[in-house]
């Protein structure tokens, strides 16, 4: 089995269990912080034997961590795709139908952890857990047709599947539900409309709706454009994990807007962003490093 970090262990042991629903059971310990409808979750290993329950706790437990829109559960989740015996449990259990299995086994192809990568396949297991009701699913099957992924792209087909997640209180859904509004894809382009979803997402702590929020701010889309109110959402997005947030953050600092100047501020921001990939991080980190290393030269 794979392991988590000592920095996940110390986080762990820092958790206030008196504020939060916790699950010690045999095998995994999952730990979902629902102060605010912001969770976080975290695991670790145990030494006994992680019983099928346990599994089928710990899953159910990130599924609604991450119809929340929690940024953190898909590092956890990734340790868990790549361990054979969760891999294992979760196949067993989607064959027999289990839903949360079925929408973790379709991250799996989707994001090639554990598996080749097959977006057929995603698509396939998206359908059988939305078909089951389940948010989640329905959420990433309507993402799916949205973006023309393991299946023709179809805007008023992922709209389907974004309104029956929603109608469920998906964050992530009524985030997408902005998205498409922002950017007119089978609704007309409407700003106001937009912000009132990301809105509704924002309430359940959604990372992504809070970047997404900032981004209106600070280009003026259906609200008064406001530099301050941007970084402030960019903030919130961005200690949550989301990149874009993180790369618009540090942008806010190059530039001063919305907060003081503050070129190592930038970077740490910059840098923050890259470490998850980040292709337009990396290039503002090294032009900044770039500049630094001509600053010292001088």
């Amino acid at each position: 089995m794979e392991t988590v970090s000592a920095l996940v262990l110390s986080l762990l042991l820092a958790v206030s269990i008196d504020s939060v629903p916790c699950y010690l059971d045999h095998g995994l310990y999952a730990w979902a912080d629902d102060a605010g409808n912001r969770a976080s979750v975290m695991l670790a290993q145990a030494t006994a034997p992680v019983s099928p329950e346990d599994y089928a706790t710990t899953f159910r437990r990130l599924s609604e961590s991450y119809s929340r829109g929690n940024e953190a559960v898909k590092k956890e989740l990734e340790i868990l795709y790549k361990n054979d015996d969760a891999a294992k449990w979760l196949r067993s259990a989607a064959d027999q139908g289990d839903s949360d299995a079925q929408f973790h086994v379709g991250r799996m192809y989707g994001h090639g952890l554990g598996v080749k990568k097959d977006l057929a396949e995603e698509v396939k297991w998206y359908r059988k857990a939305a078909g089951q009701g389940h948010s989640p699913a329905q959420n990433s099957l309507g993402y799916s047709y949205m973006m023309g992924e393991g299946v023709p792209k179809d805007y008023k087909e992922g709209l389907n599947w974004y309104r029956k997640a929603v109608e469920q209180g998906n964050a992530l859904a009524e985030n997408n539900m902005g998205w498409m509004y922002q950017n007119g894809w089978g609704v007309p382009k409407d700003y106001r409309e937009a912000l009132n979803w990301y809105r509704k997402s924002v309430e359940k702590g959604c990372a992504r709706a809070e970047g997404n929020l900032g981004w209106m701010y600070e280009t003026g889309r259906g609200v008064p454009k406001d530099y301050s109110e941007a970084a402030k959402w960019y903030f919130k997005s961005a200690e949550q994990g989301f990149a874009a947030a993180q790369f618009n953050l540090g942008l806010c600092y190059k530039y001063g807007r919305g907060v003081a100047q503050d070129q190592d501020e930038a970077k740490n921001w910059f840098r923050r962003a890259a470490d998850q990939g980040y292709e337009r991080a990396k290039k503002e980190l090294g032009q900044l490093t770039k500049r630094r290393s001509k600053d010292d030269d001088d």
